[in-house]
């Protein structure tokens, strides 16, 4: 658990493509932005809000032309 208040699931995505860019990593959370044609720009956005919605959190550690991990936080209930 990233800020120690108590037990989280981990749950981690790794990909080794081209990465993302550093400039792009702070928008890629915003509703309605994508760099591609067709996209739609809300599939991490809405990731987002119903994580934290079920108070857990998402971390992205990219680097371009080394890929790209996504780490999803979410609380043990039970």
């Amino acid at each position: 658990d990233p800020e120690g208040k108590r037990e989280r699931a981990r749950i981690v995505f790794k990909d080794t493509g081209k990465g993302i860019p550093k400039e792009q990593q702070q928008k890629i959370f915003d509703f309605y932005y994508s760099t591609k044609a067709d996209g739609t720009g809300i599939g991490l956005s809405l990731a987002l809000q119903i994580i934290e919605e079920h108070g857990g959190d998402i971390k992205i550690n990219s680097e371009e032309n080394k890929g790209t991990e996504v780490i999803i936080y979410l609380p043990i209930v039970g």
